[in-house]
């Protein structure tokens, strides 16, 4: 995972939670696209900050997929999930195979300090 990659990936995070929260203090929900960002590996990668089940705090999920093609790529996920998670993590053993793509998911909790975009005046 290049460092723009990772980069985008936090701060679009970032982004879509305060869109949640806000919704959620005006009694609505929001619902993100679930689209994914192709990176420079092959593979496609989401980070979103939400919490695994209703109720639990929130964490930082890192969503990595590929065509199901057959080529082996436990390795190279391996690597980008190491590379994208600045503290312990944990990774769900199971890939899904859903409608072509095998997709693979890790994350941490609580959510560690993220960087912030700078917004000129």
């Amino acid at each position: 995972m290049e460092h723009a990659e990772y980069i985008y990936l936090l701060l679009r995070a970032q982004e879509v939670q305060k869109l949640v929260r806000r919704a959620a203090e005006e009694g609505e929900e929001f619902f993100p696209a679930d689209s994914f960002t192709p990176l420079a590996s092959g593979l496609e990668a989401q980070a979103v900050i939400r919490p695994l089940q209703p109720k639990e705090p929130e964490a930082l999920i890192l969503r990595l997929r590929h065509r199901d093609d057959g080529v082996e790529r436990t390795d190279l996920v391996r690597r980008t999930q190491h590379v994208f998670f600045p503290c312990p993590y944990t990774i769900i053993p199971a890939m899904l195979r859903e409608r072509g793509w095998c997709e693979y998911l890790a994350f941490t909790t609580p959510v560690p300090d993220l960087p912030t975009a700078l917004h000129t005046p």
